[in-house]
């Protein structure tokens, strides 16, 4: 069910139940793209066998959100623009200026998008209420300014913040790594990525590879720091960590074969298993990374110039702490959260610069 996650801390207005933000969905199905709609976003059941808009199993209250968009490439609509302000020209002997180019723009896309294949995607949507959590299946900032967006004028009072720490995972990542030690019951992985923190943004990519040699520590001294690097949790679950504290390419292979019993329920032993994993290893990762940040709470320093000064990342050219930037409810996350390179938000950008008409 989770490939990637955003974790969010509920502020205010967490429903009382499953059934109370069952009822306020309701009113806004997901009702496909109209031939010059762009952009289509609602609700759908979780469990396809089932009309319950959302479901709640072993405390974790499930739901999912279907977002359709409609793309027109670039090129199309500029070749559309150039042919009708050449007509234009040829009848009227004057070249249109920008405010009629931008109409002609329009009036194009509106021509065009019935001709573009809608493309539709899932998100479930996961409530923790003794947690106060609310966990997104998706890294793309496109994606998580829609749904929170749709959360906040559904939800009474809803607000939520991005769950920020101590300690930023740029840092710890790179302290753990010039260590040659992972903290608590977190593993290191065989994949990372590096990146210059000069004008230069030299980049080193490492598949398939031991994280602990000195190729790896050459580039950490060279001033390089690490924008996402694959670990495991407790020998259970792997995945990849950015600095936003994302988590990517989820992996819960080996405990997935637990729901092999055919007496059980698929949906529901995989809810079950994956959200009760997730919680452990969402405490865990918060705790490495120094506990919670919140909201007008100054970072620990004194904590986090310790664990530079064990991993000595001051030699590897380590910044300080680099607290991500909160985002409220009513604020949605930044767009910059793109930076990190995570594979959902580069292929949004590359639709946006590409493609006009959907958002991602």
């Amino acid at each position: 069910m989770f490939t990637s996650i955003t974790v969010f801390q509920v502020t205010a207005g967490m429903p009382s139940s499953s059934a109370d933000i069952a009822d306020l969905l309701e009113p806004h199905p997901f009702v496909p793209t109209q031939p010059t709609q762009d952009l289509s976003i609602g609700w759908v059941p979780p469990r396809e066998e089932n009309g319950a808009l959302v479901e709640a199993i072993a405390g974790a209250w499930i739901a999912r959100i279907s977002i359709e968009t409609r793309s027109v490439p670039g090129s199309a609509i500029k070749d559309a623009v150039e042919k009708k302000a050449a007509e234009i020209e040829e009848q009227t002997g004057r070249k249109p200026g920008k405010k009629e180019r931008r109409d002609i723009k329009e009036d194009c896309l509106l021509e065009l998008l019935p001709h573009a294949f809608p493309k539709r995607s899932q998100v479930p949507v996961w409530f923790a209420p003794q947690q106060g959590w609310l966990v997104l299946g998706t890294t793309s900032t496109g994606k998580i300014d829609e749904i929170v967006t749709q959360l906040v004028r559904v939800l009474p009072d809803f607000c939520v913040t991005q769950i920020n720490t101590q300690a930023s995972p740029q840092s710890q990542m790179a302290a753990w790594l010039q260590l040659k030690e992972a903290p608590g019951a977190f593993d290191f992985g065989h994949s990372c990525e590096l990146k210059a923190t000069d004008d230069s943004k030299a980049t080193a990519k490492f598949a398939s590879h031991h994280l602990l040699g000195d190729e790896v520590l050459s580039h950490l001294v060279m001033g390089k720091m690490p924008t996402k690097m694959s670990m495991s949790w407790d020998g259970r679950v792997e995945f990849m960590l950015d600095t936003s504290m994302h988590l990517t390419k989820l992996n819960f292979g080996l405990i997935e074969e637990a729901t092999t019993d055919e007496k059980v329920d698929a949906f529901d032993a995989t809810v079950a298993l994956e959200t009760g994993e997730l919680i452990k290893l969402i405490n865990d990762m918060v705790e490495v990374l120094g506990g919670v940040l919140y909201p007008g709470q100054q970072p620990n320093d004194a904590e986090q110039d310790d664990a530079q000064g064990q991993a000595d990342v001051s030699a590897v050219g380590a910044p300080g702490a680099n607290v991500a930037s909160s985002a409220t409810a009513s604020t949605p996350p930044p767009a910059d959260r793109a930076a990190s390179g995570d594979p959902e938000d580069v292929e949004a950008q590359h639709e946006r610069g590409e493609a006009v008409g959907a958002p991602f």
